[in-house]
């Protein structure tokens, strides 16, 4: 069945290190044909043969052209699907090599494509650690697979007034909307930590593309959304191209407000204090404080954060949100919180 040419592939990605001092008394691969006969190829970690030494790692098209004489309908698809097991884990690259080339063998066998089917990786796990394990090695080998080239939903950037540099396959990787969600779901299921180290490779490369894939995710807002928002939102109050247009989207969407709208405030209002009331390079703006015809103060939008919660601002006790009537500069949001 499907489910155990899964496990028998996961076995192989596990031990393909180990396998010539294994104490298993395990057959070469030849002693499978007829008078010792090899048709495998020439090839190194896992791909297109084995290594120098017969017996020393695993052949996968000796293993695929077995099973398509022994069970010669069977779903490679299917295989995929059940690689969902207890067992299953990707330690290193040779173990990815081995798995991809394994599959990429099968689908072609069987006429179902050329490469390893994205769909199965973006479905949801319940070994989320092996999951982990699998997506971690890809995004670290972009040379043996890469996201960039099998996105099965893309981030719609189109709002963006500067496009992202989608030609480098480590920024493309991210416009994979179901990648983003995947890690997500994994995140919220017991590996928030290894989750958010990865998520720091987008965080430092396309924070625009990240934060649009998370406003295009379905709600709710999990504690890993929360924290991704939280962490982005600074970025964008900085000297960043897309500013403008992302603080904009996001405290006009719908999906998500007005849980959105409070976690952007607070960030705002942290940024704003810590970096001394300067404000941002998008929003500095002229304002008159009412009842005034002369005493005009320069503010930036960021500063309503602190106006809205007085009990931020180091001077409370002298302060009222009354104090200063904030309207908007150009390009920042319409409407804020009365």
């Amino acid at each position: 069945s499907a489910q155990d040419v899964a496990k028998i592939i996961s076995s192989m990605c596990l031990t393909h290190a180990s396998l010539s001092e294994s104490s298993i008394n395990l057959p070469t691969p030849s002693s499978f044909w007829p008078q010792g006969a090899d048709p495998g190829g020439k090839g190194k970690d896992g791909q297109n043969g084995g290594s120098g030494s017969e017996n020393s790692t695993w052949k996968p098209e000796i293993f695929v052209q077995a099973l398509k004489e022994v069970v010669p309908g069977l779903n490679w698809k299917d295989v995929c699907l059940a690689l969902d097991h207890q067992e299953f884990l990707i330690k290193d690259r040779p173990g990815l090599s081995l798995l991809l080339s394994i599959v990429k063998m099968g689908v072609q066998s069987s006429g179902l494509g050329q490469h390893f089917p994205v769909e199965c990786v973006y479905q949801r796990w319940t070994n989320v650690e092996g999951q982990l394990s699998l997506i971690t090695m890809i995004l670290k080998n972009p040379d043996l697979y890469s996201f960039a080239d099998h996105i099965y939903t893309s981030v719609s950037v189109d709002l963006l007034k500067t496009p992202p540099e989608t030609d480098n396959k480590e920024v493309a990787s991210w416009m994979s909307l179901h990648l983003v969600d995947v890690l997500l779901y994994i995140a919220d299921n017991g590996f928030y930590q290894q989750v958010m180290e990865i998520f720091k490779i987008p965080i430092q490369l396309c924070p625009d593309i990240l934060f649009m894939a998370l406003l295009q995710i379905n709600p709710p807002v999990t504690m890993s959304r929360q924290e991704l928002f939280t962490t982005l939102i600074p970025i964008f109050l900085g000297n960043h191209s897309n500013s403008g247009t992302i603080l904009h989207h996001a405290w006009n969407n719908t999906s998500f407000n007005p849980s959105l709208r409070h976690i952007i405030l607070h960030p705002m209002s942290k940024w704003y204090l810590r970096t001394g009331n300067r404000g941002c390079s998008e929003c500095w703006t002229w304002r008159r404080r009412p009842n005034s015809s002369n005493n005009r103060r320069r503010v930036c939008c960021a500063s309503i954060a602190v106006w809205k919660h007085p009990s931020r601002h180091p001077r409370s006790e002298a302060r009222s949100s009354r104090d200063l009537r904030l309207n908007h500069c150009p390009g920042w949001p319409r409407t804020w919180p009365g």
